[in-house]
């Protein structure tokens, strides 16, 4: 179950990231680039958890 919720947590940093890029103007291509940093940072912050614990 945590996996699917760390899961749902990525695409969703993705989500919102690329919405609000799109929003305050970005075009499509740039949008999804942000949207993807944001999940990459999400990423690492799993990998980081997981290291710790």
């Amino acid at each position: 179950m945590t996996a699917v919720g760390l899961g749902l947590n990525t695409a969703l940093l993705f989500a919102w990231g690329s919405l609000v890029a799109l929003r305050v103007g970005y075009r499509l291509g740039p949008a999804l680039l942000i949207g993807m940093a944001d999940a990459t940072i999400g990423l690492a912050i799993i990998v980081a958890n997981a290291v710790i614990k």
